[in-house]
């Protein structure tokens, strides 16, 4: 019954989802039309005023600028539609920074504005002549077409600005390949420029009539919203041309939907904790490590009063969440979700809490090792400390050590994870307590023990005492045997799916304990 109950809580509500269809902003007509790889084309929004910026998050919502009325829309992945920022002046361009940022290109503001993941607006540059596309290399630096001015800007990601080229014309589309190569609509010279990373610049099409946006599909060809002769081109990498779609109203932007796979990444991609918070020492202390050469983007939770929801009497009621550095330095704290900076971005994934007295952190994070401390506020009771990847990077979370109460009946401690991808996964848990005395635990569990169940409640591996386990050798080798003969620890090779690790005390015992889930997969297999 234990098991059942967690698999039920950390299900990750994040769901896959991949397409590749071709957004189109029909400027005079005031649609988004959505066309398939085949080139079928359905209307997706309507009654719009000059729509013109287009961006999807990594949550799959879906952002269109008005250039009419200064709005910028949000869609949900469900279609429903709300007003995301307005009193622009004449937002013609729309794009997402890795860290969810989004960025206004204010064609006649002569601005651009940054977004952040709740709303708040900020002024990014000024001074700038027209400015009608934006876009992000893979380093994070930030390119702008400036229409009247005829130069393409580079911002780095400090917001200091360079001319990348110069004499382009008015540029107006932006669009990376695969290599890097930047390519450039001129929109009154009926050409697309190519630039390569060094600046070396050469003509890739000429003959059109208004290029206006360009975006490339997975395979490399590239289109051409052709703004005054209402089509849209296809071109090959070789530079074939072929008609993709004619009869439209003045075709602005495109962009392509992002496929969102999100469980795809061979990762663990919940990691999760339910134990008893008591006070002082028994707090819920969840330790996790990052790896990777970038920062990795997660949400942190606090889980008490809806825990209720399953069956459990004693949850805790307020629950106060800290997240500390190696350093033991508080890097971000929350005691109520949603008086949190954080509030909207974290509800915009799907990772919301039931209830207002719970508690979550969005946080981006350099690789390295990190607590995630639970407290209860005036109160004690049994918590869930969550730990979700929004797969933002190619870096992981391979790691995570929780230390809390070992109790006996529903109040043992549990740690649950998912695997991601398709490949299976070599996964160590542990279950310690003796050895937390020689870190001045004095009230530590004197024998755990440990389970591993998978989402069906079904016990796939169990340990007392690890060295009289079958994987003992291999544990050891691996360099996490425990220190302690009385701890018990488990070797196994999972598939993709849920599971839980749960640490019970022996009969008559109980105590702090520690319980642990090591990723042994190697890191770079997971982003081959």
């Amino acid at each position: 019954m234990v098991a059942a109950i967690l698999v039920a809580i950390v299900l990750s509500p994040l769901a896959a989802a991949s397409s590749g269809d071709l957004f189109e902003a029909d400027f005079s007509s005031g649609i988004i039309n959505r066309f398939d790889p085949s080139g079928v084309r359905k209307v997706f929004a309507s009654g719009l005023q000059g729509p013109e910026g287009l961006a999807h998050d990594t949550d799959g919502n879906f952002y269109v600028s008005e250039t009419g009325n200064g709005v910028i829309n949000k869609f949900t992945p469900d279609g429903t539609r709300t007003t995301y920022a307005s009193g622009l002046n004449g937002p013609a361009s729309l794009a997402f920074d890795g860290d969810g940022n989004l960025f206004d290109a204010d064609f006649f503001g002569n601005a651009i504005y940054k977004f952040a993941p709740d709303g708040t607006r900020t002024t990014f540059a000024t001074g700038l002549n027209g400015p009608a596309n934006l876009i992000f290399n893979s380093l994070g630096e930030l390119f702008v077409a400036d229409f009247q001015s005829g130069n393409v800007y580079k911002f780095t990601t400090d917001g200091t600005r360079t001319t990348f080229a110069s004499g382009t014309g008015n540029p107006h589309g932006l669009a990376f390949d695969a290599l890097g190569n930047l390519f450039v609509a001129n929109f009154t010279g009926g050409t697309v420029l190519k630039f390569t990373p060094e600046g070396t610049r050469t003509t890739f099409a000429s003959g059109l009539n208004g290029p206006h946006g360009i975006a490339f599909n997975a395979t490399g060809d590239l289109f051409t919203a052709d703004y005054n002769s209402g089509a849209i081109f296809r071109f090959t990498p070789a530079g074939a041309r072929s008609t993709f779609a004619t009869g439209l109203a003045n075709p602005a932007n495109l962009q392509f939907e992002p496929t969102r796979d999100l469980t795809t990444p061979n990762n663990l991609l919940n990691l999760s904790t339910r134990a008893f918070v008591g006070t002082d020492t028994g707090v819920l202390i969840g330790g996790f490590i990052l790896q990777g050469s970038v920062s990795t983007t997660m949400v942190v939770r606090a889980i008490g009063p809806s825990l209720g929801a399953f069956g459990l009497s004693d949850a805790l009621e307020d629950p106060l969440l800290e997240v500390y550095d190696s350093a033991e330095t508080l890097l971000f704290s929350n005691d109520n979700w949603q008086g949190g900076p954080d509030a909207a971005s974290i509800q915009a994934a799907g990772l919301a809490p039931d209830n207002p007295l719970e508690a979550a952190v969005r946080v981006t994070l350099p690789a390295g090792a990190y607590t995630a401390i639970v407290r209860g506020v005036g109160n004690t009771g049994v918590a869930l400390v969550e730990l979700f990847d929004l797969q933002l990077s190619e870096n992981r979370a391979a790691n995570i050590s929780t230390r809390g109460n070992v109790l006996p009946g529903d109040n043992v401690m549990i740690a649950g994870c998912i695997i991601g991808g398709t490949d299976a996964k070599e996964l160590v848990l542990r279950a310690l307590g003796p050895s937390l005395q020689d870190r001045g635990v004095n009230d530590a569990v004197a024998n755990p023990q440990l389970q591993l169940v998978n989402e069906d409640g079904i016990v796939l591996a169990a340990n007392d005492d690890w060295e009289d386990g079958v994987d003992a050798e291999a544990i050891a080798s691996s360099g996490l045997g425990p220190e302690s003969p009385f701890e018990a620890a488990i070797r196994a090779i999972l598939a993709p799916g849920n599971y839980t690790a749960i640490e019970s005390p022996a009969p008559q015992d109980s105590g702090i304990g520690l319980v642990e889930v090591y990723d042994l997969t190697s890191f770079a297999s997971t982003i081959e």
